[in-house]
């Protein structure tokens, strides 16, 4: 009877022996599941940082070359618009001239 006590009594210590290693590991691969998941959060965090300054330097990008080519078709429009003005200018003035003169009657 007696030995059927002792090898009971060592069967649980071996079984609580198996119970804190199987604890043991289990937290260590916690641990290390812990430390994968903020790896991985880490660099997908730094990947969209980065997407997102990318997106941002393409769209200014993106509206500095329509803003110039804006700003090339108004500079082309007041250019024409000018030419036009300094037309009439010069008309208006010959006909001033004429009237002056009095040959424009």
């Amino acid at each position: 009877m007696k030995d059927v006590v002792n090898r009971i009594i060592k069967e649980e210590e071996a079984a609580r022996i198996l119970v804190q290693e199987a604890k043991a590991k289990a937290e260590q691969d916690i641990e290390r599941a812990r430390k994968e998941a903020k790896d991985i959060l880490g660099k997908k965090a730094f990947e969209v940082k980065e997407s997102c300054r990318n997106r941002k330097k393409a769209a200014e990008e993106t509206f500095r070359r329509e803003k110039e080519t804006m700003l090339k078709k108004l500079r082309e429009q007041m250019a024409v618009r000018r030419n036009e003005l300094e037309k009439d200018v010069d008309r208006l003035a010959g006909e001033i001239f004429d009237r002056l003169v009095g040959r424009g009657r």
